[in-house]
């Protein structure tokens, strides 16, 4: 990880593409990484309006909770991790959020959850338990999407996610 930081830092510039981030990372990675080693990313880019840029490497889906309408959307790409392969494009994409949605970025630790009979819980009772608790506060998102996790089997990875509301036009932006 810190070897990933530490290439951030190096290539990030202020307002570049998610692509134009994620190559330069990608061949440092290939070039020094372990042979069985390879990194998941989730690169997020907000305008500061409507509009987030995204581009995800090996990344599970974004979850993206719509509070107009009370449904979940999975917004995905199917980018290769960074390290595994000599890639030298990264395709991006872009979400629109209206005030109230929520998006959840999570890693596959909160996916690739097994019963006891070895079943993976996948993302579909996640996507639920973000329909029903969606307008309650972060915090309580949060809790629902881990007890879900919970409920299904024990954990067995790292079990990590980000979640943002956009906020009406007058009101600062919550995390």
């Amino acid at each position: 990880m810190a070897m990933v930081k530490s290439a951030i830092r190096m290539h990030w510039i202020k307002g570049q593409s998610a692509s134009s981030l994620m190559e330069p990372l990608n061949s440092v990675l290939n070039a020094v990484r372990p042979q069985d080693m390879f990194v998941t990313c989730a690169y997020l880019q907000s305008d500061g309006g409507t509009t987030l840029r995204f581009s995800l490497a090996g990344h599970p889906s974004i979850l993206h909770f719509k509070a107009a309408t009370g449904t979940v959307a999975e917004h995905s790409i199917l980018n290769f991790p960074l390290g595994l392969f000599s890639q030298k494009a990264f395709e991006t994409s872009e979400i629109e959020c209206s005030p109230g949605d929520v998006l959840v970025v999570l890693t596959d630790g909160l996916t690739e959850v097994f019963d006891r009979n070895g079943r993976e819980m996948g993302l579909e009772p996640l996507k639920l338990a973000l329909q029903e608790f969606g307008a309650e506060p972060l915090e309580q998102i949060s809790l629902s999407l881990q007890l879900t996790a919970r409920k299904h089997g024990p954990q067995s990875d790292d079990q990590t996610m980000l979640i943002v509301r956009r906020l009406p036009e007058n009101r600062e932006s919550a995390i």
